[in-house]
């Protein structure tokens, strides 16, 4: 699975809250991936109910009454709390950049995969790309990868819809690769 900044920002809408002006976005991010269990996984999404996909968003991110199995948080995952020290350490780094966030916490991982995104972009127009893209890996050493292969093993188990599943090994295999 060859990381590029189309593949950061295809689990990043995959993972927001579904709603109906996602689909195409969806169908875009997966073309723009340009492999086949991209295409494949925006098939699943699009042959399930916007009704199930949000309530099992719901289920596996936001609310439930056995607690939410997969919180897209990293503050969750490191501190097993919001809102802490690590959430303030995703928003300094993203402040090195310039970059204010302001629609949700700086260590929802939406965000946090569209910031690597953004810098993998910004590396391949930089008259600099090296020193881009060791911010951008150290970025994700010292954020994302600390969470993200747990998030997306227990995307892989919690979920109750395939699509959801079958985001989460994707989700896996990609923390793989970006661990190398």
């Amino acid at each position: 699975m060859p990381v590029s900044a189309a593949l950061y920002q295809f689990f990043s809408l995959y993972l927001l809250y579904p709603q109906p002006e996602l689909h195409l976005q969806w169908q875009e991010a997966a073309q723009a991936v340009g492999q086949p269990w991209a295409t494949a996984l925006a098939a699943q999404f699009a042959a399930t109910s916007l009704d199930d996909l949000q309530v099992e968003h719901t289920r596996l991110f936001v609310n439930n009454a056995e607690g939410v199995p997969c919180p897209p948080y990293e503050s969750a995952y490191v501190d097993r709390q919001l809102l802490t020290a690590t959430t303030a350490a995703v928003a300094n780094f993203y402040a090195e950049w310039d970059i204010q966030q302001a629609q949700e916490t700086a260590d929802f991982l939406p965000v946090e995969l569209q910031f690597s995104a953004y810098l993998l972009d910004l590396a391949a127009q930089s008259e600099a790309p090296e020193s881009v893209e060791q911010a951008r890996r150290r970025f994700e050493a010292n954020h994302l990868l600390r969470w993200l292969p747990q998030f997306a093993v227990d995307l892989e188990k919690h979920a109750q819809l395939d699509c959801y599943r079958e985001l989460g090994k994707r989700l896996a295999e990609f923390a793989t690769e970006l661990a190398r």
